[in-house]
This record gives structure tokens, C-alpha cells and sequence, in this order.
């Protein structure tokens, strides 16, 4: 390439050449460069000790290593304790930094794990705790390798304190001192004793501090159906939730026009309420009667859904209060077994349906029987004795049916029957027989006997 430039006087004359530009060929490619890290040998030796000079060892097999140990100088004999020193540094103590040994030759032949706690220096080597993240290929005793660690960042500041969070309240009321039956106003929750343990009624008023009508909803409060324990109600100190009461609802709630009172027993209570204090109320309902068998004892007509099985036990009677004889006698509920006292005559009971029962008389009176209200055996009148037992079932209300009598002196309940020259004798027993005639004996047409004692 050449350029001439010619003046002439004041002129100029420029002159151009074509200029062409040669682009040599592509030269060989130069050598791979080492890779990044420590230049160290593999050693597959696995006790906690100190090696040859240059050496990296794990203390298991790879995978399974918990301990990574350096020899403080590479394979070239420079001193490498101070670059190792630091990999410790990082803030993050969870997660110092990643380890990654690869083999020089084949750099697809690697182990990577991170490490998680102080290193420690053994005078000689330096042992690092690491946990196994991943390998690949396989390193071989004395293989040169490089080690690369990447450190963690430092764990970050504390961020600024978050805004408060909305507290947990119940119903806004005060608290008032006051024990009286008598509407205390707006906001008031009050006990009907001033020791909280000794209260028995708790009121509230039907408008809380915000003046939101919650009638509505204290109502329910004696809504659940086990009539001594309806639901909890807590009353708690706002500015110190240690000062607090609990109840349970053990009765019916009454409406008192502007405020309620709630009949309550008291369960704990915590610290001292002063008049005034701003509180927070908590109601937590009960729930109601399950349908099985624990729920008996509230349940005034409970049901069986098939026969009961008393399991090889029995089902036990109740001898019930003493009743007196009276024109009708009524037969308690309290039992299924009374001594009937008195001497008073009578021909029907008062008893309700399906009922079961026995009565032992204590003195002499006279059942009468009543056809539909009172059914004797055999439809005769029974003069009782002391100390004589009638079973009896009522089939409908104050329809009741004697199904046995039992006689304290042991002879059976029998019609009397009166013996004439000629009777035929059919099924009977006779207990005090009235005799027409003299004799004492009579052979029957079948051949026996009949012999009558008097």
C-alpha cells in the first residue's frame, strides 16, 4: 500500500491508489490452560491424619464423606494456608461455601460438597466439615486434581422490625365492681359476687364499648342442649391478658330488657380485675347431647334401636320411697319396688304406661278388682296381709294388671268354694273349705281318695 501526495505552488494534488488489505490463515490452537484452583494429588486414603505433601483426601468414599482434609501446600510445594484460612469466613454458618475437586485430566470426573461448619488446623493440614452434594466419574489414588471453592455471601442484615399485627380480641366491654342485679350501662360485664370465685350470675349489657347491640348473639349463649355445661365464657384484661376468669354456662340465660344475666359456675381465675378495666369477652359454645349412650342421663325417654344385651350382667331394680294406700294409689317414679303403708282400700292405681313394678304391703287393706282398671287373679278381691308381695304391669296409663301375688304365709291366692252333698272339684285348692254334712272322706269314681283335713 502506498499513498503520494504532490504539491505544485499553492496547490495540492492528490493522488489515489487502490489499497488492498491480506488476511493471513488461522493459526493451530494454543494449549488448554490449567484449570482454575489448588493443584493438588488425590489421595484415596481415608484416615484423619496427614498425608504426602500436596495431598487432598476425603474420609470415606465420595458420597459418603463428612470430612475433607488439604495439605497445607499444593503439589508445586507453595504454601497455601492462607488461601484455605478463609473459607470459613462467610456469615452464612449453615452454608460457608462449595468445594468442588476435579480430576485434571477429565474434568467429568469430579466430587462437589459444601461446607458447614469452623474449619479446623491440624498443624500440617486443614480439616473442613462438608456435607455430600453430588459427584460424577471417578478419581483415582493420585490423580492430579484441582480444587475450586466458591464461598457463600454473608448472611444479610436484619430487615426493619414489621408492623404490628392486629391483636386478638374478644367483645370490647369494661369491667365493673359492681354485684348488683341492676344495669350498670353500656360497655359493663359484672359478676353477681365480688370474690369471681364465688359468682354465680355473670351480666353483660346488651351494647359493648362500641355501642353494637350484641343481644343478638348473647342469646345463644345457653342455646347448647347439656343443660350444666353450655359453653365457656372467658373474660380477660386487655392490657394484661394474665388476669382473666373462666365459666361455664350451667343454666338458662334471662333477658333482663337492657342487659343479661347468665347463670354461671366458675372454673379458674387469674390475678385481680379493677373496676373499670377494659376487658375482652370470649364465648366458646358447648356442643349439644351426642345420641348414644352417654347421654342417658340427660335424656328423659331415651330408646333402644334393637334388644339389650347385658353382656352377662343384669339390669338392676330400685327399691323406690315408701307410698301410702290411697282411693287411687299412686305409684311413684323414683323406683320399681315400694312398701304400700296404710290400710286404705282401693280399686285403681295412677301409674303411667309400660311400667313394671312391685308392691309390698305392710298392713291388711282390700284390693278391689276392677275390670280395665285394676285386674286381680281370677277376678276376686284380694285382702292383703303384711308382708305380701303383688307383681304388677301397667299395659296403658292407670290400666294396670296383678301378673302375681305372692302371700306371706305361703298359700296360694284361691276363690273359696263351698261343698254340698254332690260337687265336682276341678283344678281348686281349698283353703278354708265350708262343710254341708258330717262326713270327712269321699271316694271319687275314679277310685281315690279324697281326705280333708280341718
Amino acid at each position: 500500500m502506498s499513498i503520494r501526495n504532490n504539491y505544485r505552488g499553492n496547490n495540492m494534488i492528490r493522488t489515489t491508489q487502490k489499497i488492498s488489505t491480506m488476511i493471513g490463515s488461522v493459526g493451530a490452537t494454543g494449549a488448554a490452560g490449567p484449570m482454575p484452583g489448588l493443584a493438588m494429588r488425590f489421595n484415596t486414603a481415608t484416615n484423619n491424619a496427614d498425608h504426602d505433601a500436596g495431598d487432598v483426601w476425603l474420609n470415606a468414599v465420595a458420597g459418603s464423606e463428612v470430612l475433607l482434609g488439604i495439605d497445607d501446600v499444593d503439589i508445586n510445594a507453595n504454601n497455601i494456608v492462607d488461601r484455605i484460612s478463609v473459607w470459613d469466613d462467610s456469615t452464612t454458618t449453615a452454608l460457608y461455601g462449595i468445594v468442588t475437586i476435579y480430576q485434571a485430566t477429565d474434568s467429568s470426573n469430579w466430587i462437589e460438597m459444601k461446607i458447614t461448619a469452623v474449619l479446623s488446623d491440624q498443624s500440617g493440614w486443614t480439616n473442613f466439615t462438608v456435607v455430600h452434594i453430588s459427584k460424577g466419574g471417578t478419581i483415582a489414588n493420585n490423580d492430579l486434581v484441582y480444587i475450586d471453592f466458591n464461598r457463600s455471601g454473608d448472611k444479610g442484615g436484619t430487615g426493619p422490625t414489621g408492623l404490628t399485627g392486629g391483636a386478638i380480641t374478644g367483645l370490647d366491654y369494661n369491667f365493673s365492681t359492681a354485684t348488683a342485679d341492676s344495669d350498670q350501662g353500656t360497655g359493663k360485664v359484672w359478676l353477681n359476687h365480688a370474690t369471681r370465685s364465688s359468682a354465680t350470675v355473670l351480666y353483660i349489657d346488651d351494647n359493648d364499648n362500641q355501642s353494637e347491640d350484641l343481644s343478638a348473639f348473647i342469646t345463644l349463649w345457653d342455646d347448647g342442649t347439656m343443660s350444666a355445661d353450655r359453653g365457656i365464657i372467658k373474660i380477660q384484661q386487655r392490657a394484661d391478658n394474665g388476669i382473666w376468669s373462666i365459666f361455664k354456662v350451667s343454666g338458662s340465660s334471662v333477658d333482663a330488657t337492657a342487659y343479661w344475666k347468665i347463670a354461671v359456675t366458675h372454673i379458674a381465675s387469674a390475678g385481680t380485675l379493677a373496676n373499670t378495666n377494659p376487658m375482652d369477652v370470649f364465648f366458646t359454645r358447648s356442643g349439644n347431647n351426642g345420641a348414644g349412650l352417654e347421654a342417658l342421663s340427660n335424656d328423659s325417654s331415651p330408646q333402644l334401636g334393637g334388644f339389650l344385651d347385658a353382656n352377662g350382667n343384669y339390669i338392676q331394680m330400685q327399691k323406690g320411697g315408701d307410698i301410702s294406700s290411697a282411693s287411687p294409689t299412686v305409684i311413684d317414679t323414683d323406683g320399681d319396688y315400694f312398701i304400700c303403708t296404710g290400710t286404705t282400700g282401693f280399686s285403681a292405681m295412677t301409674v303411667a304406661a309400660d311400667r313394671h313394678f312391685f308392691l309390698e304391703f305392710a298392713a291388711v287393706l282390700t284390693m278391689t278388682h276392677g275390670a280395665g282398671t285394676l285386674d286381680l287373679p281370677s277376678g276376686a278381691n284380694i285382702t292383703t296381709a303384711a308382708g305380701d308381695v303383688g307383681e304388677f304391669v301397667s299395659t296403658a296409663s292407670n290400666v294396670v294388671t296383678c301378673v302375681n301375688y305372692s302371700a306371706a304365709s305361703g298359700k296360694a291366692q284361691v276363690e273359696s268354694v263351698t261343698l254340698t252333698n254332690s260337687v265336682t272339684l276341678t283344678n281348686k285348692t281349698l283353703t278354708s273349705p265350708v262343710i254341708d254334712g258330717t262326713w270327712s272322706s269321699y271316694t271319687t269314681s275314679t277310685g281315690k281318695a279324697l281326705v280333708m283335713g280341718f
